[in-house]
């Protein structure tokens, strides 16, 4: 009987072992090698960019001008020549290619002695200046490259370089050293290619007009392609090893918790009750009777008088 006991204890203990048992974790896959970023290409874009400064330098004149309209050319001898700068927005990030610069000034009117036609020259300024304070005799350095801008009579209207593919090149070059840190950006000196002929271009300023698109302040037109934006490449997820599904564990019922049993005392044990026996009463022994002793009253003879009645005593209290 005991050996049959112990079998099925045996067969009960393996069935549970078996049932908790899991599968051993598969091992996770291989992550692929990582894929090079690649970069979204975007289309191009333009903006428009108004002046951070702009004046003029008149020889002779030693008051700054930097609040009035700009002047370019030769006058009455005396050389006029235009300063402007433009900054470059944030909204162009970096690591963009520009791929086209136009500029636009608008002519107020222009003056020509014979000829009928004019050259302007654009030359790259190489030291800081001030629109609030410079005067012609602190005329700033400038470099090339150099590059001629021919123009017509004109009033009330507006100039462009588009058109002109050598002055565009040109632009571009410059543009895209001064948007890639590779020049200082100060700006562009405009002024006569030659003082042979007396020729005089009026344009409008920044403080002449309300910027904006709708305004005839200057303004730079800038094409570029954006930099590339990389694409983010999301790395391979290692396969999840399978998890191993757990059996039902048997949910175990609540076990009374059992209250504490009083121990019981001893008993004693009843000893035999004595049979009580009936109690002897002491018979009183007849007690003589005694013989009252005669009494004799004395007799007492008083008179009455019948005719007087006499009022009864009073007892004594």
């Amino acid at each position: 009987m005991k050996q049959w006991i112990s079998l099925a204890l045996l067969v009960t203990a393996a069935a549970t072992a078996a049932a908790w048992a899991v599968r051993p974790p598969t091992r996770p896959a291989l992550a692929a090698p990582a894929a090079e970023p690649r970069g979204v290409q975007q289309s191009a874009r333009s903006v428009t960019v108004f002046p951070a400064q702009d004046t003029y330098l008149a020889q002779g004149i030693d008051t700054p001008l930097g609040d009035r309209t700009i002047r370019s050319g030769f006058w009455n001898k005396a050389h006029l020549a235009t300063l402007i700068q433009f900054d470059f927005p944030a909204q162009m990030g970096t690591g963009a290619v520009i791929t086209d610069v136009e500029l636009r000034l608008f002519c107020i009117d222009s003056e020509f002695d014979t000829t009928r036609q004019g050259t302007l020259k654009f030359s790259v300024i190489n030291k800081k200046w001030e629109e609030a304070s410079i005067i012609y005799r602190d005329f700033p350095p400038i470099g090339g490259p150099n590059v001629n801008w021919r123009l017509e009579e004109c009033k009330s209207q507006w100039l462009t370089t588009k058109g002109d593919a050598e002055v565009t090149e040109k632009l571009i070059d410059v543009v895209q050293r001064w948007y890639a840190g590779q020049l200082d950006n100060f700006g562009w000196a405009l002024e006569a290619a030659d003082d042979r002929s007396e020729r005089r271009f009026q344009f409008q300023s920044k403080e002449g007009t309300p910027p904006g698109v709708l305004g005839l302040a200057p303004r730079l037109i800038i094409t570029f392609m954006p930099g590339t934006t990389p694409t983010p490449t999301a790395s391979n997820t290692p396969t999840p090893s399978n998890t191993p599904t757990p059996t039902d564990t048997p949910i175990p019922t609540d076990t009374p918790t059992p209250t504490d049993t009083l121990t019981p005392t001893n008993t004693p044990t009843p000893s035999n009750t004595p049979t009580p026996t009936n109690t002897p009463t002491d018979t009183p022994e007849a007690t003589p009777t005694p013989t009252p002793a005669r009494a004799y009253l004395p007799l007492l003879l008083k008179e009455w008088d019948l005719a007087q009645p006499e009022p009864m005593p009073t007892p004594a209290r």
